[in-house]
This record gives C-alpha cells, structure tokens and sequence, in this order.
C-alpha cells in the first residue's frame, strides 16, 4: 500500500470516528432536550394548579368582603372605624352583619359619591366583564337571559366564559374578550351582580342558539 493510499485510509478512519461522535452528540442533546420538555410540561402543570388553588383560596377570602369607594377624610386617617361608623350612619347596617344585608342597603347611597361593591379578584373581573360585554350586546333579542356569578343563563342554559370562548374559536370568529390589562372598574364588576340578582336582560336569538348548539355538542361528546 502506497503512503497516499494510507493517508486516504487514515483521513476516511478519522472522518468516520468524527461521524460516529457527532452523532452520539446529537442523540444525547437531542435526549436532553426531550427531558427538559418533559420537566418544562410538569412544571407548567404544577404552575397552573397553583395558580388556579390560589384564585379559588383568594376567591373564598373575598367572599365576606365588600369595598366601599368614595370615602373622604380629609387630613385625617380613613380607619376601620370611621368606615364602620359611616356606613352606619348612611345605610343604617351595622357591618358585623351579613354582606348581603349590607349590599341590600346600599341603595341608600344613591346621589352620594360613595359606592359599595362585591370584594373581587382580577381574574374575576376579567370573567364579568367579558360576560357582561357579551350580554350588553345582544341583550335585546332574547328572552330568559342574565349573569349569574361566572355564567351566563340563557333559557335555563348556564355558559361559562370558556364556553363562548370555545364557540367564537370554533366559528373562526374572534372572541369579544377584553385585552388582559384592561380590568372593568369595581362599578361595571357589580354591575354584573344586579343583573344576576334582577332577573338581567336580554340576549340575541343567536347566542340562544349558539348556547343549545353547545350544550348539544357537549352531550354528543360525553357519549
């Protein structure tokens, strides 16, 4: 064998010991990266649990709690007391009583400046203003239709926003949800409340059908 055919067998040893490396490389990066993914999607997982036990506790927080807007003091403290004390006097409701009994009588506030809402999270709001958008839409050409907490009641029917969500993305239609950072005020929030509690408005003829549409998609999937 001449010394150039040995150089040749030599260099073809060497492209071939590089080959294999490579791909030894490439398989263990690529194994790396498929356990990354796996970990990346459990604590994704665990990240959205905790998310969601987090709003529910911080839901349930909220529950006894009102917020009251609109209260001056002015050069002195607005504490718990004064609170108290004011709320008293306007609405003739002691605070240690239920929330409801307070709510119920905040009529009497009518023609001041202050306001008493429902204590909410902002994934709350996010969800009543949403709710209540697509009401105020369409909410003069239907019949049996308000907001009731987080759902939205159409013929007896309860919708939730991840439903009209789903029915918007299946009809290629974009979802009337509002940007992310835009929260409705504690006003428009409770707002959503008294619909619920009044018996609300109307909705479209179409969200009806939309509302039956998906309530009969849901029974042919559980089948």
């Amino acid at each position: 064998m001449s010394d150039t055919q040995k150089i040749l067998e030599k260099l073809k040893n060497i492209r071939s010991e590089l080959g294999n490396r490579i791909q030894t490389s490439e398989a263990n990066i690529l194994k790396r990266i498929e356990d990354l993914k796996v970990k990346f999607k459990e604590l994704e997982e665990e990240n959205k649990a905790l998310k969601e036990k987090t709003e529910e506790l911080n839901r349930k927080s909220r529950l006894n709690s009102i917020v009251v807007f609109g209260l001056n003091r002015p050069n002195q403290e607005i504490n718990c007391d004064y609170i108290c004390k004011k709320i008293a006097d306007l609405l003739g409701v002691n605070l240690t009583l239920k929330k409801q009994e307070v709510l119920k009588n905040r009529r009497e506030l009518k023609g001041t400046a202050i306001i008493i809402s429902h204590d909410l999270t902002e994934r709350q709001r996010q969800e009543y203003r949403f709710l209540e958008k697509d009401l105020l839409d369409q909410r003069s050409k239907s019949k049996e239709c308000f907001i009731r907490g987080n759902k939205l009641i159409v013929d007896e029917v309860a919708v939730s926003m991840q439903d009209l969500l789903e029915l918007d993305q299946n009809s290629s239609k974009a979802p009337s949800f509002p940007a992310t950072d835009v929260l409705p005020t504690p006003q428009e929030a409770d707002a959503v409340f008294r619909e619920g509690k009044s018996g609300g408005k109307n909705l479209s003829k179409d969200t009806t059908r939309k509302v039956t549409r998906s309530r009969a998609n849901s029974a042919q999937g559980q089948k």
